[in-house]
């Protein structure tokens, strides 16, 4: 949960959602009614900043669940495919994909 510093404005808290998902500081002063000067400014602000930072830790976190339910979905699915309820060519298919994978190290 992000917490902002009660010093910032609604529309340093706007701004800092937006350079956080990877507007340009010319295009976020514009839609907030400030000049790309004012984001220069409010970037060196330390509860700006950290702000910032806050919000980019929370996305990099939110994507690593994200990429972490997707990687269960994937071995479930897998897990499936590969079951005895399958005929064998979805299985060895299936097996076969696992260890084409980039990561897949065949060495003994």
């Amino acid at each position: 949960m992000i917490s902002p510093d009660a010093s910032l404005t609604p529309s340093q808290l706007k701004a800092a959602e937006l350079l956080t998902v990877g507007k340009i500081a010319k295009d976020v002063a514009k839609i907030v009614g400030v000049t790309p000067e004012t984001i220069s400014i409010w970037k060196r602000k330390p509860a700006f900043r950290a702000l910032c930072q806050e919000m980019r830790l929370l996305a990099l976190n939110n994507t690593i669940a994200e990429i972490n339910s997707l990687n269960s979905l994937a071995e479930n699915t897998l897990r499936d495919l590969m079951g005895p309820a399958n005929p064998p060519a979805i299985r060895l298919r299936a097996a076969l994909g696992v260890f084409s994978s980039p990561n897949c190290d065949l060495s003994f």
